[in-house]
């Protein structure tokens, strides 16, 4: 059967069966704090702060069966107390439109950096309390990092409550990528920041202790599929292994703890070379909506080469067999 009449098939009878891993929201109360904090314009995106009606519309449209629904922007920018009362309001808010909505949307938690002692209460409080199924993690928080050793304790704590982590790209604070403009400081830094912190993250052992600890980038793994075979060549016990103290090569973790998708990223060059390297079974959808067009991203997706059961696994078995999440319209089928 050629692609394209697979293709068909699938789009006849997908109905609404895609699993989003990267679909932001948010309250706008919290984007407009977050940009007085930073002097930058809130967000302009109308689909963003709505959790019903546009949002839904725009999911049914496009086979969505359920979003992730992630809280973007810098929340340490703001005081302590202020990003705490915003972060317990924005995982409030996930918690209730899963409630309201079943089966359609599932929550990222989120919590304050720059306020280490409640943020291990309240990421606790959203995985026992709320449900939520994740942590989402920016890469970079100015110059806070999750792979800092004072936030290395909320990754063994998402770890300890079995929720799974999304490391998004946080604005890389190095001055080498300031000055040049958004090519590199936005376009570049942002691949090469989350890339660069997971890597740390398992040099420094966490997934050693953490073996059964799931962590998703985006954008195709932002590089690392494209160059692990050349960092798997660097021989154990690494020319530094009083610092890197990693026990196995990078790829057996990509192979046990790493998953990707294919958020904000239209190279059938980066989707194939992905797919070779991690297989279709490391792959998850993500569209990082609605930054991107969702519309687009499902077209795209739906013009790569894939056998059947591929674009199942792509679009949603991944996301049931791997981390448990299913939406109300495919849950009867895995």
């Amino acid at each position: 059967m050629t692609a394209h009449a697979v293709n068909k098939i699938w789009n006849e009878d997908r109905l609404h069966m895609i699993i989003d891993f990267e679909a932001h929201a948010q309250i706008k109360e919290c984007a407009y704090a977050k940009a007085a904090a930073t002097g930058q314009e809130p967000e302009s995106y109308t689909a963003i702060y709505d959790f019903d009606d546009v949002r839904l519309g725009i999911m049914d449209k496009n086979g969505i069966g359920l979003q992730m629904l992630s809280y973007p922007g810098p929340i340490h920018a703001l005081p302590p107390e202020e990003s705490a009362r915003f972060t317990v309001m924005e995982n409030n808010n996930s918690y209730e439109a899963e409630k309201r909505r079943p089966g359609r949307f599932k929550g990222y938690a989120m919590v304050p950096v720059n306020n280490v002692e409640f943020a291990l209460k309240e990421l606790k409080r959203a995985g026992n309390e709320l449900g939520l199924a994740g942590w989402w993690v920016r890469s970079s928080y100015g110059n806070l990092n999750i792979d800092n050793d004072e936030l290395i304790p909320l990754v063994y704590l998402a770890a300890e409550l079995g929720m799974h982590i999304y490391l998004h790209p946080g604005q890389p604070a190095w001055e080498r990528f300031k000055g040049c403009g958004p090519l590199i400081e936005s376009a570049f830094g942002f691949h090469v920041d989350p890339a660069l912190t997971l890597l740390r993250l398992i040099t420094k052992g966490v997934l050693d202790k953490c073996p059964d600890l799931k962590i998703i980038l985006g954008h195709y793994g932002e590089a690392l599929p494209f160059m692990l075979d050349r960092l798997d060549s660097i021989p154990l016990p690494a020319i530094d292994a009083d610092k890197a103290i990693n026990k196995h090569p990078l790829g057996y973790y990509f192979e046990k703890n790493i998953w990707v998708t294919t958020s904000g990223s239209f190279s059938r060059v980066a989707f194939e070379c992905t797919r070779d390297r991690l297989g279709i079974d490391h792959m998850l959808f993500g569209s990082d909506f609605p930054v991107e067009d969702l519309t687009q991203t499902v077209e795209f997706l739906d013009s790569m080469r894939m056998t059947r059961l591929e674009r199942e696994k792509l679009y949603y078995r991944n996301a049931g067999d791997y981390f448990g999440i299913t939406s109300s319209q495919n849950e009867n089928i895995l």
